[in-house]
C-alpha cells in the first residue's frame, strides 16, 4: 500500500528539516506543506539590528509581521538579536577562557518594543541578544514610572553576550527580575558596563529591582558587572558554570558566600593558568553544603598537550577543597588527536585524581569526556554541550588506572 499524501509530507519534511530556504519555498508553493512546516520555520527567529539607533524601528516591524500572523506564533521558541556589525576588539587578560571580545559600536533595542514583540509570542521562550543592549527610548533620564507596565512573562532563558553596556541602558539590567517575571537561566558572555560615570560620582546607579530568582547562571567575561550589583543578586541559583579563575577574584568571591545554602552543580571551566592561591581564597567551596555535582571544562588550544598537566593540577586543587558528599564528578578534556589522548590519560596526576575521588563516600559517577568544539564554549543560543566518548583504547587506559574501585562508577560517554 503506497504512501498517503500526508504521510509523504512528513517524510519530505523530515528530510528537510534544517533546510529553510526550501521548505519556505514548499510552502509558499503549496498551502499543505506549512501547517506541518511551522515548527522547522519558526522554531529559531533572527533579528538583525542594522543601525545603532534605537528608534529605527528594527523590532517594532516584527511586533507587526507577527501580530498579522498569529498561526505561526507558537511555534517560535527561540529569539535572537544581534548586531549587524560590530568591530571587535580581544580584551587583555583573557587567558582562562579565550575567545572574547568586546564589539564596538552597539546596537540599542527599545525595551517596550521588546516586551510587545515576545508577549505577542506565547512562549515559553529562549531570547539571545548578542551586540545588542536593551534600554528605555525615552526623552528622560527617570523612566521608574515606564517600568512597572514592562513584564515578560515568556522568557525562561535570556543570554546577553559580546555586549558593552552604556549609563542610559543601566536601568533595565539592573531590573532584569522584574521585566523578565519567569526567568529560570540566564548567561552573561563577554559583558563590559560603560561604569565610568558611575564612579566618577558624576552619575548614580538606578536603583536594584530586586535579586534575580534565576536557579541557573552562566557567566563569562563580567567583570564589569560583577562590581556594580549586589553581592545577593544570584542567591538563588542551583547550578553554576563559570571560570575557576574567578575563584580567585574577590568580586566574584562576594557573589558566591550566599550560595553556600544553594550551589548543586558547579562547572568550571579551566585554562591555562595556575591555582596556588585557591586554599586562601575568601570563598570556602568546602562549605556548599548542597553540591553534588562537580563539571571540570578544558578549554585553551588542545594543539598543546602540555596543557592537561596544569588542567589535572587545578582539577585536582579544586576537587582537595570540595564538599564530602559529591556524588558526580565530570571532566571533560580538549579534542586531542587519538595518540595525544593516550600521553594526556597516561599523566602521572590521574593517580591523584583516583586518590582525592576514592574520598567522596557518596560518589556514584566520574566521566571522563571529550569536549567537542570546544573553542565554542558556551554554546549559543538553543545549542547543547556536546561530549564525545574516548576510544575504546583511551577507556582501556583509564580503567587501568582507575582499578577496580571504580567499576560501576566510571563512565566515558
Amino acid at each position: 500500500m503506497g504512501l498517503t499524501v500526508p504521510e509523504l509530507i512528513e517524510l519530505i519534511i523530515d528530510h528537510l528539516s534544517t533546510d529553510k530556504p526550501t521548505l519556505s519555498t514548499l510552502s509558499t508553493v503549496s498551502s499543505l506543506f506549512l501547517p506541518r512546516s511551522r515548527f522547522h520555520l519558526f522554531r529559531t527567529i533572527y533579528l538583525i539590528i542594522h543601525t545603532a539607533d534605537p528608534n529605527s524601528r528594527n523590532i517594532a516591524s516584527a511586533v507587526r509581521f507577527f501580530t498579522a500572523t498569529p498561526h505561526v506564533c507558537s511555534s517560535v521558541r527561540h529569539v535572537h538579536i544581534r548586531a549587524a556589525q560590530t568591530m571587535r576588539m580581544e580584551p587583555e587578560g583573557r587567558g582562562e577562557v579565550g575567545g572574547g571580545f568586546w564589539p564596538i559600536p552597539q546596537s540599542g533595542a527599545d525595551v517596550q518594543e521588546l516586551s510587545a514583540l515576545l508577549n505577542v509570542l506565547s512562549g515559553p521562550l529562549s531570547l539571545d541578544m548578542e551586540g545588542v543592549y536593551m534600554s528605555f527610548n525615552v526623552p528622560t533620564i527617570d523612566v521608574s514610572a515606564l517600568l512597572p507596565t514592562v513584564r515578560i512573562p515568556s522568557v525562561r532563558k535570556l543570554t546577553f553576550r559580546e555586549v558593552l553596556i552604556p549609563p542610559h541602558a543601566f536601568t533595565s539590567m539592573f531590573n532584569l527580575t522584574n521585566i523578565f517575571t519567569a526567568l529560570e537561566d540566564l548567561s552573561l558572555v563577554n559583558m563590559l558596563f560603560d561604569a565610568a560615570v558611575v564612579v566618577a560620582g558624576i552619575v548614580d546607579p538606578p536603583p536594584w529591582g530586586g535579586d534575580l530568582t534565576i536557579s541557573k547562571l552562566l557567566l563569562r567575561h563580567v567583570s564589569g558587572l560583577l562590581g556594580l550589583l549586589p553581592s545577593s543578586a544570584f542567591r538563588n541559583v542551583r547550578s553554576l558554570d563559570m571560570p575557576m579563575l574567578s575563584l580567585l577574584i574577590p568580586d566574584a568571591a562576594r557573589f558566591l558566600t550566599p550560595l553556600y545554602d544553594t550551589l548543586e552543580h558547579l562547572t568550571l571551566a579551566v585554562g591555562q593558568f595556575g591555582l596556588n592561591d585557591i586554599a586562601r581564597n575568601a570563598f570556602d567551596l568546602g562549605l556548599c553544603t548542597r553540591l553534588r555535582s562537580l563539571t571540570f571544562v578544558q578549554v585553551g588550544k588542545h594543539e598543546d598537550p602540555d596543557m592537561a598537566s596544569l588542567f589535572l593540577l587545578n582539577v585536582n586543587a579544586c576537587l582537595r577543597l570540595a564538599p564530602p558528599a559529591i556524588s558526580d564528578v565530570t571532566v571533560a578534556l580538549l579534542p586531542y588527536s587519538e595518540l595525544t589522548i593516550q600521553v594526556v590519560l597516561a599523566h602521572e596526576r590521574w593517580r591523584a585524581t583516583r586518590e582525592i575521588l576514592g574520598g567522596f563516600e557518596q560518589l556514584k559517577e566520574v566521566r571522563v569526556v571529550v569536549m567537542r568544539d570546544c573553542e565554542r564554549h558556551p554554546r549559543e543560543l538553543g545549542e547543547r554541550e556536546e561530549y564525545e566518548m574516548l576510544s575504546a583504547a583511551s577507556r582501556d587506559s583509564l580503567a587501568g588506572v582507575f582499578g577496580k574501585e571504580f567499576n560501576g562508577k566510571l563512565r566515558c560517554a
